[in-house]
């Protein structure tokens, strides 16, 4: 009776453990923990607030976080991207081969969307479509701006995942 009892014990905590692990990986979850970091860095001064968004689409809006509380997620979808394999692209690379070889090489790479309608050449561009997920997050934040006034308002904050599976901040709007 011993061993049965340690065994269902065993399992509850392993199942406790295990459903906490995949809560916790959710989409919404993570988002909220990227939004809650960049929060928390601006409300404590600890961290840097800069690793949680992309510095060139999110201006920044208030200034000092006194307090915040998350609401609920407003929308989540699919946004749509292009990546673009032309000759800015081929510049930057810093590449040994031709042009034409950069190309071909992209264009065997991505032979599969091109048969999908994923890709396409467009003149000597080699244009590819994908897209990323993304949530809008509602919180309601106590504040202050530049003036140093207090200000209470709701904010939306938009949270993109990446290629590599990372989540982003990629705007933030007052509601």
């Amino acid at each position: 009776m011993g061993k049965r009892l340690l065994l269902i014990v065993i399992g509850i905590a392993v199942a406790g453990v295990v459903g906490f692990v995949l809560y916790s990986q959710t989409p919404e979850n993570r988002a909220k923990s990227v939004v809650n970091e960049r929060l928390n860095s601006l409300k404590t001064g600890k961290s840097n607030p800069y690793n949680t968004f992309d510095v060139s689409t999110v201006r920044e809006i208030f200034i000092n976080v006194l307090n915040y509380k998350y609401l609920t997620v407003l929308e989540k979808g699919k946004t749509p991207h292009t990546l673009s394999y032309d000759r800015e692209f081929y510049k930057n690379a810093n590449p040994k081969e031709t042009y034409e070889e950069f190309i071909e090489y992209y264009k065997r790479l991505y032979v599969k969307d091109i048969e999908n309608g994923k890709a396409k050449m467009v003149g000597d561009t080699l244009e590819v479509y994908f897209e990323r997920d993304y949530l809008k997050l509602l919180y309601d934040l106590e504040c202050t701006n530049r003036l140093d006034q207090r200000l209470h308002k709701e904010v939306v904050f938009t949270v993109e995942r990446d290629s590599k599976n990372h989540y982003k901040i990629v705007d933030i709007r007052d509601r």
